[in-house]
């Protein structure tokens, strides 16, 4: 016996579980068994095999494991795609069932398959596994049935499953009903790798009994069969051969089927070999997971899936997660099906019957082309505007037809400023403008350039500008390109006698800073500083000089580049305004922002 525990009996009361669970089957799977055993003393072996248990169902199941036996439509194909995520399936353990080393880190395949339902009951399946990745690991076993350090190991890659077949067919039920049976065999072929434990490197076959049915909110499934495989010798002396599978599973069907939910159970265990793997805790892999899935509309289903092992069995994954995502033509219920079913009721007696009468308990005429009509009686006119009550918006006061349902047969809105914009919907309901697409200017004044200055009151209405208090700049934006220069509507501010620039300016030469940036082919622009008359000539100079730079500074700090700016300062020399007065002084005092020509030379500034 080998020192580890997947030889191991398991439990007495997980063998009384088992046992019971499948009595019936048993008589079955022992002549199976008999048929399919080989000697008890196989030599022991490491050679991989088809270690993932998860066999995704037809597009159509409302499970992750087990079919819904879904078989309607006479030629109705599906497709699926299963993310199936395996974490530790395959671990050596010691006697006290402890972890010694990971064989398969984890796996992670994705299931492609497709099916075809015909006439009704029976169905073809293909189904494709992709090894995304395993991360492997490596182990030795000291002693297995007399041989000793036996190296179990498997390496990192990616590669494909083996290629499953199916054909089901329908025996008893229909998909919906409380009870539907059906059978189905299966064949693997070997397409996979045995490295990565994805394949026996043999086929394997099966056969299974399958039982499904819904009773109102509730729906179930249940499955079992026989799993036979080619490959026959046994893994580091645990029996391998011939498994006997079963499933079950209890949900609930919410929002009218559109929402599944509950969880599910499935595990197998191995009957060859003279019965040595019945029940054992190696040979014994057994699952419980919570899935959901959601119907999307248009025949399209999303689902996913978490659960864990209840053994420590090959194949069973400390955590499997589970994602699908399902598509099945749609199936449509013959018309003439559908009208047979209804109740041929006429509770008012007007000939309309009740499922087609949007008034069924009020007499009226039938109305075929207006269904929200049909069978109503004539609309009355409480108020008498000739607006019939049931589409009056006002039915107690009379009023006048509208094309806005909200409005037909009331009294017209209010328009306080008579511009036949009412006020509801007014963006301006004491000023008389005009109609206009933004609602957000509905029924103001124009302003073209939507700067908050209308147009009769804006001196430059095609460009957004301030709302200066003088009339003549109002509407203006603060710098503009005009005639040579960079014109300015505000002066650049000073601390008095100083060259440090004010806060207050930041506004200014951020916009004649995004001018240049925005007119690339002003290759040079020239700032110019002045000064009024007060105090000595040097000292103006010097300041107007200063205060030049520190504007050119201000510039390039802010992206503009110090290869188009160069300053000057001129002093008191060229005013602009007689400096007799304070008002004459201020004008004087300023800077002036000169655009060369192409090709033109700035001229040095002078000391």
């Amino acid at each position: 016996m080998s020192r580890w525990s997947w030889l191991h009996r398991v439990s007495p009361a997980l063998a009384r579980t088992g046992r019971g669970a499948l009595k019936a089957l048993w008589p079955a799977a022992a002549a199976l068994a008999l048929l399919c055993s080989k000697p008890a003393h196989a030599a022991p072996t490491s050679t991989g095999f088809a270690l993932n248990r998860h066999q995704p169902p037809a597009s159509t199941s409302d499970w992750f494991q087990l079919d819904s036996l879904d078989f309607r439509g006479w030629t109705r194909p599906g497709v699926s795609l299963v993310g199936d995520f395996a974490y530790r399936p395959l671990v050596l353990r010691d006697d006290d069932g402890h972890e010694v080393s990971r064989i398969i880190r984890y796996q992670l395949y994705y299931h492609l398959s497709a099916d075809l339902v015909l006439a009704e009951r029976l169905r073809l399946s293909a189904s494709l596994p992709f090894l995304l990745y395993s991360l492997g690991g490596r182990g030795t076993l000291a002693e297995v049935s007399g041989a000793t350090d036996v190296e179990v190991s498997s390496p990192d890659g990616t590669g494909i499953g083996d290629a499953r077949f199916d054909l089901d067919l329908r025996v008893l039920g229909e998909y919906g009903q409380p009870f539907s049976l059906a059978v189905g065999a299966r064949v693997f072929a070997a397409t996979g790798q045995e490295k990565f434990f994805a394949s026996d490197g043999l086929p394997r076959l099966a056969g299974r009994l399958m039982l499904a049915g819904q009773a109102g909110l509730f729906a179930y499934a249940a499955e079992a069969g026989v799993l036979v495989h080619v490959e026959r010798d046994d893994f580091l002396a645990v029996p391998y051969g011939t498994d006997l599978t079963f499933a079950a599973a209890l949900g609930l069907r919410l929002l009218n089927g559109v929402v599944h939910v509950g969880p599910e159970l499935q595990g197998s265990t191995v009957v060859s070999d003279s019965g040595d793997g019945w029940l054992k805790r190696a040979t014994t892999p057994l699952e419980l997971s919570l899935g959901s899935k959601f119907q999307l509309g248009h025949g399209l289903r999303l689902g996913a899936s978490a659960g864990t092992s209840l053994t420590t069995a090959l194949g069973a994954p400390r955590v499997r997660a589970l994602v699908s995502l399902a598509w099945a033509l749609p199936v449509e219920r013959p018309l003439n099906e559908s009208l047979a079913v209804l109740p041929q009721r006429d509770l008012d007696g007007d000939g309309v019957l009740d499922e087609l009468d949007a008034c069924p308990e009020l007499s009226g005429p039938a109305r075929p082309l207006e269904r929200e009509r049909n069978g109503c009686p004539e609309p009355v006119d409480g108020d008498g505007d000739r607006v019939a009550d049931d589409v009056d918006a006002c039915p107690q006061e009379q009023g006048q037809p509208s094309s806005d349902p909200r409005a037909h047969g009331c009294t017209p809105p209010p328009d306080s400023d008579g511009d036949g914009v009412v006020d509801s919907v007014d963006a301006c309901p004491n000023v008389a403008g005009i109609i206009q697409s933004d609602p957000s200017q509905q029924g103001c004044p124009p302003d073209a350039d939507r700067d908050g200055i209308v147009d009769s009151l804006d001196a430059c209405p095609g460009v957004a500008g301030e709302a200066y208090a003088d009339p003549k700049l109002r509407g203006c934006p603060r710098a503009r390109l005009e005639q040579g220069a960079i014109a300015i509507n505000e002066p650049v501010q000073f601390a008095p006698g100083s060259a440090r620039l004010l806060p207050e300016s930041d506004g200014l030469l951020k916009t004649i800073a995004q001018l240049l940036i925005d007119h690339q082919e002003i290759e040079h622009v020239v700032i110019e500083g002045h000064t009024d008359s007060s105090g000595k000539a040097r000292t103006n100079l010097e300041l107007s000089r200063a205060r030049a730079a520190a504007v050119l500074k201000w510039l390039v700090a802010n992206g503009i580049s110090a290869k188009r700016l160069s300053s000057r300062g001129f002093g008191s020399t060229t005013p602009v305004a007689p400096n007799d007065t304070a008002e004459g002084r201020a004008r004087n005092r300023r800077v002036e922002f000169r655009v060369l020509a192409p090709g033109e030379v700035p001229v040095a500034p002078s000391r």
